[in-house]
């Protein structure tokens, strides 16, 4: 019944200390990636939530392992301090009987890596695929610059205008676009409007003309109009389409039907590599790490002696490794080799771990020294001060003798003065 009660404070203890370190550590840095992809006019804009439901999981399935792993371990350093584990141990259960709430926590961070990498992911990341697509190819109200000719798609489309009136209106707009077949437009309006027709985003210019150039004609078609709807390559508009799909979007099971297609072909091969180290090796890290760091963290308390144990010392190299991973893993995508090398660091990690598992329980199963009975026995033996206690002192012996060769009769009878 304690135990259990302790196995319980152990594991909301942990999970406690993942959530905060997850979430103090993976908020700046999803910040920080926004803020890389976007650009800052676009990380003020309405482009941010889309980018968000795919920049989160991205970041999280990469951040998750080590922050998991570093949070078990600093827990358990914690509880060392605090006498849990000594009371765990001197209640007869083994070093792998007190890590099991951690390695709980670790399983259920692995369980959660494959339910992003190889479910959420595919299923978000179109969105920030599309923002970028968005960003490079058409038109957002939202990231227009006041009295400046903003240019889009490499120079096709440029947008002017003076000044804002409201919100989603401007004043004295100037638009130039040249079209797939090299017909060029050029719109000049009073007013424009920002709205969506439909499902597609556009505005409506007021009170201007449009001037048409073809190709091989010297005089330009000039119309007039009161009222005209102009669609706008906008995030979320009809107009934005992107015609190829990148392998993150790929669903799993398509992404493993393409295997033997996609290592045929080097350039695909070193994508599909990346991607399949980032669905199925990574999150195998959060219960790796945890299992190496706990074996270190034994080891420092068995050689610190009564110095605490620097876990911050085995945080900070579950930390470097992790990275030193992950670092290695982006290579896969320039050099195939790679994939070899993080393979062996893989299998270093393991085998270090594993090493130091044998050792532990080898240095259990250890034969110990039995403890001294003779301060225990003095009294049993009938050993008193004066001389009385000495003069029976040979009798105690031969009787504290008895006790070593297991003749317990011997040691309770009484001594012979």
């Amino acid at each position: 019944m304690v135990l259990g009660v302790i196995d319980r404070y152990l594991t909301r203890q942990i999970l406690l200390a993942s959530l905060i370190a997850v979430g103090v550590f993976v908020g700046p840095v999803i910040l920080v990636s926004l803020l890389s992809h976007l650009g800052e006019e676009a990380f003020y804009s309405s482009l941010v939530w889309p980018a968000l439901a795919s920049v989160g999981p991205m970041i999280l399935f990469h951040v998750l392992p080590p922050l998991v792993a570093i949070a078990i371990v600093w827990s358990y350093g914690r509880f060392a301090a605090e006498g849990v584990l000594t009371t765990i141990y001197l209640s007869g259960r083994s070093t792998l009987a007190a890590w099991l709430p951690g390695l709980g926590v670790a399983l259920g961070a692995v369980v959660l890596g494959y339910v992003l990498t190889c479910w959420v992911v595919p299923r978000t990341s179109g969105h920030l695929n599309d923002v970028l697509f968005s960003l490079r190819r058409g038109v957002n109200p939202a990231l227009l610059k006041v009295g400046v000719f903003n240019q889009f798609d490499h120079g096709r489309e440029v947008f002017f205008f003076r000044k804002y009136v409201k919100h989603n209106e401007v004043s004295d707009v100037f638009v130039r676009e040249v079209r797939p077949d090299g017909e060029e437009r050029v719109f000049k309006a009073r007013f424009a409007v920002f709205e969506k027709q439909g499902d597609e985003s556009g505005m409506f210019l007021l009170n201007g003309t449009v001037q048409s150039f073809r190709n091989g004609q010297a005089d330009a078609r000039v119309v007039a109009y009161d009222r005209m709807f102009v669609p706008l390559n906008e995030y979320g508009g009809g107009r934005v389409k992107r015609d190829y799909t990148i392998i993150d979007e790929v669903p799993f099971s398509d992404f493993l039907a393409d295997r033997s297609k996609a290592l045929a072909d080097p350039s695909t091969a070193r994508e599909w590599t990346h991607e399949s180290i980032n669905r199925l090796a990574i999150p195998l890290l959060a219960l790796l790490h945890t299992w190496l760091g706990l074996e270190l963290f034994s080891l420092s308390r068995n050689l610190g002696g009564r110095r605490p144990p620097r876990v911050w010392l085995i945080c900070a190299g579950i930390a470097g490794l992790h990275f030193t991973i992950i670092f290695i893993v982006e290579q896969t995508l320039m050099d195939l080799r790679a994939a070899w090398v993080v393979g062996g660091f893989f299998l270093s990690e393991l085998m270090v771990a594993l090493f130091l598992a044998l050792r532990r329980v080898g240095i259990s199963r250890e034969p110990k020294a039995a403890p001294p009975v003779v301060p225990v026995l003095l009294g049993m033996a009938g050993v008193h001060s004066g001389h009385a206690g000495l003069a029976g002192w040979d009798g105690n012996v031969h009787a504290l003798a008895g006790v070593r060769h297991g003749d317990f009769s011997s040691a309770m009878s009484p001594p012979r003065v």
